[in-house]
């Protein structure tokens, strides 16, 4: 399983969080390092479960479970509408649901080559 220690590098987070302008400025991925430490310091990471055939070094299947990242969404929402003054009892409660992530599926084709997992 790895964690991915930098979510405003997938792909789609950019938008999801605005961060396209800053991409097209020179040093564009240091500004995006910066701006996401600033405004999203609480948001977690996803998670990526990986399978591994390692008899032909294929990938199976790649699980993504972005719930947790989700959660932290909607607490720094929470967090802004109370720093706006919205009272926390009128708050939306999210809930993530069991059936909520992604599930990739890989044919014999998808060969692996060597890499380094980043410690």
């Amino acid at each position: 399983m790895l964690e991915h220690p930098e979510w405003y590098r997938l792909r789609g987070a950019a938008g999801f969080a605005d961060l396209g302008f800053l991409y097209g400025q020179e040093d564009g991925a240091r500004l995006v390092e910066q701006y996401a430490a600033e405004r999203y310091p609480n948001l977690l990471g996803l998670r990526f479960t990986i399978h591994v055939a390692m008899e032909d070094e294929t990938i199976s299947t790649v699980l993504v479970d972005d719930a947790e990242f989700m959660l932290s969404v909607w607490a720094e929402v929470d967090r802004a509408l109370i720093a706006e003054g919205v009272e926390p009892s009128g708050l939306t409660r999210y809930e993530v649901m069991d059936e909520h992530g992604a599930e990739y599926h890989f044919a014999q084709y998808e060969t692996v080559p060597d890499f380094s997992i980043r410690q």
